[in-house]
């Protein structure tokens, strides 16, 4: 008697834990999703504000520059190591790079 309480406990274990689960990931879902809709503690600003603050100059940008303006080039001619002369066909991709950014640094 007492073994087929254990067997239809372990079915309804079975059945309920997918289903909880599958509701658990619905409900919190649907509630960041409903959360998305009403107002937070944070800046209320539009893209349209920061698109106009961008364009009028307003916008500063107060970070330390991460990333050099440095345009470094390598170039190593494994057939004759003694040349250093850059290939024809590359010339005009490193001189795009170097007309197209000009306050860039080129080594």
């Amino acid at each position: 008697m007492r073994s087929i309480f254990i067997r239809s406990g372990f079915r309804v274990a079975i059945i309920a834990i997918p289903i909880l689960l599958v509701l658990h990931y619905f409900i919190t879902h649907v509630l960041a999703l409903i959360h998305i809709f009403y107002q937070h503690p944070g800046i209320a600003i539009t893209q349209r504000d920061v698109a106009n603050a961008y364009l009028n100059g307003t916008l500063r940008e107060t970070r330390k520059e991460q990333i050099p303006k440095i345009i470094h080039q390598i170039f190593h001619n494994w057939k004759d190591p003694a040349n250093e002369t850059l290939p024809s066909d590359w010339e005009e991709q490193r001189r795009s790079c170097v007309d197209n950014n000009p306050d860039w640094e080129y080594r």
